[in-house]
């Protein structure tokens, strides 16, 4: 009965922490798609807001780049997310 009893609290344990890895990862990619968005926001806000003036076209297609690249991580993030 010892026995039963010990490997009964082992296996909790056990589950214990799997489902604390597993939140501590859901917790993760929720503040990954958070800083994303952010970021993209941010990038787009900047775009948005520029002074075609004060910069060149090879900058300006620079932001357009990050920008396409944060929306490339964001759907990634989303899609494994799904998965």
């Amino acid at each position: 009965m010892d026995q039963i009893s010990a490997r009964t609290i082992t296996l909790v344990e056990k589950a214990k922490k799997l489902v604390t890895i597993t939140l501590l990862l859901l917790m993760l990619i929720i503040v990954m798609v958070s800083a994303v968005e952010l970021a993209v926001t941010a990038m787009s806000r900047k775009l948005i807001l520029l002074d075609q003036k004060a910069y060149e076209p090879l900058e300006v297609i620079g932001f357009s780049a990050v920008i396409v690249a944060l929306g490339l991580c964001y759907f990634l993030i989303k899609k494994s997310n799904r998965e």
